[in-house]
């Protein structure tokens, strides 16, 4: 794996047009890596989105029951509005 990636930075920064000459196998191992490496982050960016999303909708439930709640009160109470933070 490691030669891959050293060779990767190899073509990229001395010879792009060497990426074709090296043969199918060279060019095999690259896309099979950076499959497995896009793999790899991917993962835990959509845990973390779809996680996100569950809690946004759980939120937005429990906002709904207490603006409902707080109309049958005599002494309103503000319930603040959910909103989506993106982090900076």
């Amino acid at each position: 794996m490691a030669d891959v990636a050293v060779r990767l930075a190899a073509i990229v920064t001395r010879q792009p047009s060497s990426l074709w000459t090296q043969g199918v196998g060279a060019l095999a191992a690259l896309v099979v890596v950076t499959v497995l490496g896009i793999a790899y982050v991917a993962t835990p960016v959509v845990v973390v989105v779809v996680f996100s999303a569950v809690f946004a909708v759980a939120e937005s439930l429990v906002w709904v029951v207490l603006k409902v709640a707080s109309r049958r009160r005599t002494a309103r109470k503000q319930v603040n509005r959910p909103r989506l933070m993106l982090p900076r």
